[in-house]
């Protein structure tokens, strides 16, 4: 009896069509999410690095649905990566990728949490601030902010009470 071993089939990855490479980026981004279920954030991660890297060269979309689909495609992938760096304490990343994926959809409102969340641990009050503003604007009702805007107040009272602190030790001095 012969040994029969498939061959896998390589396909150069610039030769593959558009409709493949969505194909594989939809793959790639599904096991992520999976992986993110199972707490594995680096793994996540990598599969939607991977599953970017499949649909950024794509250049000319041949029609407006496939356009449609691979927008969504990015927005979605920069904001499940962010999610992931988010976990990893990773904020400058998260900062970048959330705003990649807001340049795509502004209405965005799980990266304005995010990035707004990752502006907080960078102690950047400004840029939190804008962005728990733009969520309350797109979503009045939306309670899961609060704890954000609890945090900023924090934030404001200790860097308030800094600055009084050396106002009052630059005073003295004088």
């Amino acid at each position: 009896m012969e040994d029969e071993t498939k061959e896998e089939v390589v396909i150069d990855p610039w030769l593959r069509t558009t409709e493949k490479r969505i194909e594989d980026a939809r793959i790639k981004k599904e096991k992520g999410t999976a992986l993110f279920k199972d707490k594995d954030y680096r793994g996540a991660g990598q599969c939607y690095i991977n599953a970017l890297k499949d649909i950024i060269p794509i250049l000319q979309p041949s029609d407006q649905t496939e356009e449609s689909t691979i927008k969504e495609l990015k927005e979605a992938l920069f904001s499940n990566l962010a999610a992931c760096q988010l976990k990893l304490q990773q904020y400058q990343r998260v900062i970048e990728n959330c705003t990649k994926s807001l340049d795509i959809n502004a209405q965005n409102v799980k990266c304005l949490y995010r990035r707004a969340s990752a502006y907080l641990q960078c102690r950047d009050r400004g840029s939190a601030r804008r962005d728990i503003d733009r969520i309350y604007e797109l979503e009045p009702s939306n309670t899961i902010v609060r704890e954000l805007e609890t945090k900023l107040s924090s934030l404001d009272i200790k860097a308030d009470a800094r600055d009084a602190a050396m106002m009052k030790s630059f005073l003295s001095s004088s």
